[in-house]
């Protein structure tokens, strides 16, 4: 669904992130009765994310969450601070 909402994807360039995050808070008002969850709003933004801006978020869940270490094999050390 991200591709039919006509946002152009984040590659992380400093000026383009008022633009980049303009359109999706747009996108998110309008199709507010939709995207209901917040885990919703995440799942619709993630596929936006490109280059190494998705490589930052792909980084997050592996310090914030000992699941999520766990399938990745990895230590989760909930004192490490990112």
């Amino acid at each position: 669904m991200p591709e039919k909402l006509g946002v152009d994807p984040f590659t992380g360039n400093l000026q383009d992130t008022q633009r980049f995050v303009h359109n999706v808070e747009i996108k998110l008002y309008y199709f507010r009765n939709f995207f209901v969850k917040e885990i919703d709003k995440v799942n619709l933004i993630i596929p936006l994310l490109k280059d190494t801006t998705k490589e930052w978020y792909q980084a997050i869940p592996l310090h914030i969450n000992k699941d999520v270490a766990k399938r990745q094999g990895i230590k989760f050390d909930s004192k490490n601070e990112l």
